[in-house]
C-alpha cells in the first residue's frame, strides 16, 4: 500500500508539471421551447460545481479532457452528458432543459411509502424508506424510487452501510445502525436538494461507508427561491397533507431566510387500525458576511403520533380473508383503539460556518444537537392470559378436537371481540383485580428510546488546481439513548406493581429476585411512572479522515483513508434484583481502535465509454444495543466482541450514446464478525430470553445494471436490473441469557452457512415506459421480484433442534430449511402537467397509481418466530409471521409555485 501511495503522489507531481493551462468553459442554460435563460440551475462538470447567473452562464476553469456534465433546475428535467474538451480554447455550450416532471417528484412519491410496524420484541421498529438518493445514475433513478416497494435494498445491505448528512450533521442512530429519516419527514421541498455519491465513490464531506453519502442541503442559498404550496391525499400512511416552504434566497443585505411547514393526518390509513397525526416544523437563516464568510443555523423537527401495524400468521389473515389483518387494534366505546401508538419530537439545531481564506483553501464546521422523545406503546400483563388475539393457543390450529376447531374458526370470523384486541375484557378483569385490592392484571405500557444527540465536524478542502483537490477533517458525536418504560394506561386498575413475574414464579424463596429496581421495592405503579427497567447507552465516536482527488485528460482517481475510535458503555439506573452488583452504574467500556482505505478511477476511453473501479477496506464497531448480554437488567457484556471487518469492490462500465446511455456493474462486498442481538419470550423455559449472535460474517455480489433509450423526442424507455447472492457464510455463535435466571448462561454453535441474507430480494427488475408532450408526463412502470428468503430462527439451525431424529429422518429438512418467499411484481402509473401562469405562477398536477393490479401477495418481509418446540419438531405449532407491501394505492399532489 506504502507503494501504492508513493506512485499516486508522484503521478500527481508529474501532472502539476505538465498540467498548467487551463481552458475556461462557459456552460449557457436554456429553456427548450421559448430560450430563455435559466437562473439558479445547479450544473457539475467532474468535481467541480456553479450556479447559472442571470444570464444563465456558468463559467469553469477545467484541463482539456472527457469530463461527465450535468445540469439539474427546479421544474425541469435533469441534464447528463459527456463534455469532450479537447484542445486549449475557450468555449461555450448551450444546454436546453425540458420542463415536466422532474425527478424530485418522483423521489417525493417514493418519500412517502412509509409504513412503520414492529418486528420483533425489542421493539427496534422499521421504517421501510427508499434509500434518499437525488443520483442521476439510470440504475438509481429506478431501483431507489419503484423497487423499494418490494423490500428491495441496492446491492442487498438492508441495515446499515449508508451515512446521510444534512448540512453536514449526520443523521445516524449508532444504537440501531441505520438513518434516522423519519427525522426529517413531512419537509420534501425543504429537504429534496442533496449532494450524492453511490457505492464506494467519493464526496467531499467523509470517508464514507460500503453504500455511499447523501448530503442534504437545507440552507436559504440551496432551497429553491420564492414560495411553494401543495395539497396530497392519499390512501397510504396519511390521507391529507398541506405543505409550504417560502426562501427569500440570499438577500442584498447578506441574510437569507427560509422556512416550511407541513401537516399531515389519517383517521385510517391504509393499514387496519392504524392512523397518523403529524406535523413538520422548518426555518433557517443564513448570514453572508462576505463571499468568503459564510454562517447558518437551522432547526428543524417532524414530531407525530403514529398507531403501528404488526406482522401476523397466515392463519389468522386466512381466518378473516385479509392479508393485512393487524392484531394491534379493536373496539372500544365504538371507536378502534390501537395497542401500538408510537410518539416521536426529536427537535434538531444545526449550526454552519464555511470560511473562505482565499481561492484555494476552504474550512467548513458544523454542530449538531438533539434531545427528545421515541416512545411505543404495548400491552403487558401479569397473571392473566395472553391478551394478543392472534396468540397461537387462540388459533383453531392448536385445538385437538376438529368440532372446537370449527367453533373457534366461526367465532374468529364473526366477533371482532375474538379476531381483535377485546378492550372491554380487559377492563372487566381489571375491575375484578380492584375488588380484592390487587394489581392490575393488564396495563398499557410505553417503551422508551429518547436520544440525545452531540455532532460536531471540521473540515478543510484544498484546491492545488482546478483539478486536484484534497479533503479531510474530522468527525466527532456523542449518543444517548435513555431506555425506559413507563405507565401509559392502568386500563381501569388502582395500581401496578414493579416485579418480575417469572422470577415470582420460579423463584418464590427469594423475594428479591423478584424486584427490578432493588431500591425501591413493593412499589405500587401509576399512571406516568417508570418502571421495569432504567438504563442509558452511550456512545462516542471521533474519526479524522482525508481523500485526495484528480481529474486528468483519461483518467479521474481518488484516494481516502481514515482512522477513529470508538467508546460504548451502558450506565443502569435500577439495580436489578436478578442482577444485584452488576446492573446499577457504569458497565465496563467498549473501546475500538477503527480505520480503513479505499481509492477508485475513472477510466475514460472515449466521449461515449468509461469504466469505473473502486475498492476499499475497514473497519467498524459493533452498533450499542448489539454487544450487551440482557441490555434490560444488566451490564454484562459479550465476550465474543470485535470490530467488523469491511471488504468491497465494483467494476463498471458506463455508456452514453445520443439515444441509448447506461451502464453494467459488478460489486462484491464481505461483512465479517457482524453481531446482532435478539430479544424474546421463550415458551419452553417461560421466561424472556436474549440472544446475542456473533460470528455473522455476511457475503453480497451481483450485478446491476442500468439503461436509458430516447426512441423518439418525446418517448423513453428506462431500465433497471438486479442479480444478487447475498448470503451468511460462516456459522453463528449464540449466547443466550435468561432474564429470570432459571437457567445459566449457555453458548452454541448455529449451523447457518450458506443461508440466505433474509427479507430482500436476491433479483429484481424495473421497466418504465415514458412519455411526455407538450408537458405532460406519463410514466409505466413494471417492477419484478424474486428469491426472497424469510429471516430464519437461529435455534431451529441447531444440534438441539436435531436431537432423536435418525440421519434420514425427513423431519430434518423441514426443521432446517429456509423458506423462499413467492415472487411478485407491481405495476404502476405517474401522470403530470405543469402550467406557467402569467410567466409568474408555476402550477404542477402529479397522480400516482401504484400496485394497479393490486398485488396482495408481495411479501415485504417475512421471519420465524424465535421459539420452536423441541419435543414434537413441531415446525408449524409457531408459524412465522408475515407483513405484505400494499396492494392498489394513490397519491395526488398539487403544487403551486411562485
Amino acid at each position: 500500500m506504502k507503494k501504492v501511495l508513493v506512485y499516486l503522489f508522484l503521478f500527481n507531481v508529474i501532472s502539476f508539471a505538465f498540467a498548467q493551462n487551463y481552458s475556461v468553459v462557459n456552460v449557457k442554460v436554456e429553456d427548450s421551447q421559448n430560450h430563455n435563460n435559466i437562473a439558479t440551475a445547479e450544473v457539475s462538470i467532474s468535481e467541480l460545481k456553479s450556479t447559472t447567473n442571470e444570464e444563465g452562464i456558468a463559467s469553469f476553469k477545467i484541463l482539456p479532457g472527457i469530463y461527465g456534465i450535468s445540469v439539474n433546475a427546479t421544474g425541469y428535467q435533469p441534464y447528463n452528458d459527456i463534455l469532450a474538451l479537447m484542445s486549449l480554447k475557450d468555449t461555450t455550450i448551450v444546454i436546453l432543459l425540458t420542463r415536466g416532471l422532474s425527478q424530485a417528484f418522483q423521489q417525493e412519491q417514493a418519500r412517502e411509502q412509509e409504513i412503520e410496524i414492529v418486528n420483533d420484541d425489542l421493539d427496534r421498529g422499521i421504517s421501510l424508506n427508499p434509500l434518499l438518493l437525488s443520483s442521476r445514475d439510470p440504475y438509481l433513478n429506478l431501483a431507489s424510487y419503484n423497487l423499494s416497494a418490494g423490500s428491495f435494498s441496492p446491492r442487498g445491505i438492508e441495515r446499515g452501510g449508508y451515512e446521510s448528512y444534512i448540512n453536514q450533521v449526520l443523521l445516524y442512530n449508532p444504537e440501531l445502525d441505520r438513518v434516522n429519516y423519519s427525522d426529517i419527514s413531512g419537509l420534501n421541498d425543504a429537504t429534496r436538494y442533496s449532494d450524492d455519491s453511490y457505492g464506494l465513490e467519493p464526496l467531499y464531506m467523509s470517508f464514507g461507508d460500503i453504500m455511499g453519502v447523501s448530503n442534504i442541503l437545507a440552507t436559504p442559498s440551496r432551497i429553491r427561491l420564492g414560495h411553494q404550496i401543495s395539497y396530497g391525499i392519499s390512501n397510504k400512511s396519511w390521507e391529507h397533507r398541506l405543505m409550504y416552504t417560502y426562501n427569500s434566497g440570499i438577500m442584498q443585505n447578506g441574510w437569507g431566510f427560509a422556512a416550511a411547514y407541513s401537516h399531515r393526518y389519517a383517521y385510517d390509513t391504509y393499514m387496519p387500525g392504524t392512523w397518523l397525526q403529524a406535523d413538520a416544523f422548518f426555518f433557517s437563516a443564513e448570514k453572508r458576511f462576505s463571499e468568503r464568510h459564510n454562517l447558518s443555523a437551522t432547526i428543524f423537527a417532524s414530531p407525530q403520533k403514529r398507531a403501528l401495524a404488526s406482522p401476523t400468521v397466515k392463519e389468522a389473515q386466512e381466518l378473516v380473508d385479509d392479508p393485512y389483518y393487524n392484531p394491534n387494534w379493536g373496539v372500544q366505546n365504538g371507536e378502534k383503539r390501537n395497542a401500538r401508538v408510537r410518539t416521536t419530537f426529536k427537535p434538531y439545531l444545526i449550526l454552519n460556518d464555511e470560511y473562505k481564506f482565499n481561492d484555494n483553501l476552504t474550512w467548513t464546521n458544523a454542530f449538531g444537537f438533539t434531545t427528545g422523545i421515541y416512545g411505543t406503546t404495548r400491552l403487558n400483563w401479569y397473571n392473566a392470559p395472553d391478551p394478543r388475539p392472534d396468540y397461537y393457543r387462540y388459533l383453531p390450529s392448536y385445538q385437538t378436537d376438529p368440532s372446537i376447531a370449527e367453533i373457534v374458526t366461526q367465532r374468529w370470523q364473526n366477533d371482532i371481540t375474538v379476531s381483535q384486541i377485546n378492550w372491554d375484557k380487559l377492563y372487566q378483569i381489571n375491575y375484578l383485580a380492584n375488588l380484592d385490592g390487587k394489581s392490575a392484571r393488564y396495563i398499557v405500557e410505553e417503551v422508551h428510546n429518547d436520544p440525545t444527540y452531540f455532532y460536531y465536524a471540521s473540515n478543510i478542502k484544498y484546491t492545488f488546481n482546478p483539478s486536484s483537490i484534497i479533503y479531510g477533517g474530522l468527525q466527532a458525536y456523542h449518543y444517548e439513548t435513555h431506555n425506559y418504560k413507563k405507565i401509559n394506561d392502568l386500563l381501569g386498575a388502582n395500581y401496578y406493581l414493579d416485579i418480575d413475574q417469572y422470577a415470582e414464579r420460579d423463584f418464590p424463596d427469594k423475594p428479591e429476585m423478584l424486584y427490578n429496581n432493588l431500591d425501591d421495592p413493593n412499589r405500587q405503579l401509576h399512571v406516568g411512572d417508570v418502571f421495569g427497567y432504567n438504563y442509558k447507552l452511550n456512545t462516542n465516536d471521533v474519526n479524522l479522515w482525508t481523500q485526495y482527488k484528480q481529474t486528468l485528460p483519461r483518467v479521474d482517481y481518488f484516494v481516502a483513508g481514515k482512522i477513529g475510535f470508538s467508546n460504548k458503555y451502558r450506565n443502569g439506573l435500577y439495580r436489578s434484583g436478578r442482577f444485584p452488583d452488576n446492573s446499577k452504574g457504569k458497565s465496563d467500556q467498549v473501546n475500538d481502535l477503527v480505520g480503513g482505505l479505499k481509492t477508485g478511477a475513472i477510466f475514460k476511453i472515449s466521449g461515449k465509454h468509461y469504466i469505473k473501479a473502486n475498492i476499499a477496506g475497514f473497519t467498524k464497531p459493533q452498533s450499542n444495543l448489539d454487544i450487551f448480554l440482557s441490555p434490560y437488567n444488566s451490564n454484562r457484556i459479550n465476550n465474543d466482541i470485535t470490530a467488523q471487518k469491511v471488504l468491497s469492490a465494483d467494476l463498471g462500465y458506463h455508456f452514453n450514446f445520443k439515444f441509448l446511455r447506461g451502464r453494467i456493474t459488478a460489486y462484491q462486498t464481505y461483512i465479517l464478525d457482524h453481531m446482532d442481538m435478539r430479544g424474546f419470550y421463550h415458551d419452553e423455559y417461560q421466561t424472556y430470553v436474549y440472544m446475542s449472535l456473533s460470528n455473522m460474517d455476511e457475503l453480497y455480489q451481483g450485478l446491476e445494471l442500468g439503461l436509458e433509450a430516447n426512441i423518439i423526442p418525446d418517448l423513453s424507455i428506462s431500465a433497471a436490473g438486479n442479480l444478487g447472492n447475498y448470503r451468511y457464510i460462516s456459522r453463528f455463535k449464540a449466547n443466550v441469557s435468561f432474564d429470570n435466571l432459571s437457567r445459566p448462561d449457555t453458548s452454541y454453535t448455529v449451523y447457518s452457512k450458506n443461508f440466505y441474507i433474509p427479507n430482500v430480494p436476491q433479483r429484481a427488475a424495473s421497466v418504465a415506459i415514458n412519455y411526455k408532450p407538450n408537458y405532460w408526463w406519463f410514466t409505466l412502470v413494471f417492477n419484478y421480484f424474486d428469491e426472497m428468503y424469510m429471516d430464519f430462527n437461529p435455534e431451529r439451525r441447531t444440534q438441539f433442534a436435531l436431537n432423536n431424529l435418525g440421519p434420514d429422518d425427513p423431519l430434518i429438512n423441514d426443521i432446517i430449511a429456509q423458506q423462499e418467499l413467492s415472487n411478485g411484481f407491481t405495476l404502476d402509473l405517474s401522470i403530470s402537467k405543469s402550467w406557467m401562469i402569467k410567466h409568474k405562477y408555476r402550477l404542477g398536477v402529479n397522480f400516482f397509481l401504484n400496485n394497479i393490479l393490486d398485488n396482495q401477495k408481495l411479501a415485504l418481509f417475512a421471519f420465524e418466530q424465535s421459539r420452536f418446540d423441541f419435543d414434537t419438531k413441531n415446525i408449524d405449532k409457531f408459524p412465522p409471521k408475515y407483513m405484505y407491501a400494499y396492494g392498489r394505492t394513490y397519491m395526488l399532489l398539487i403544487k403551486l409555485s411562485f
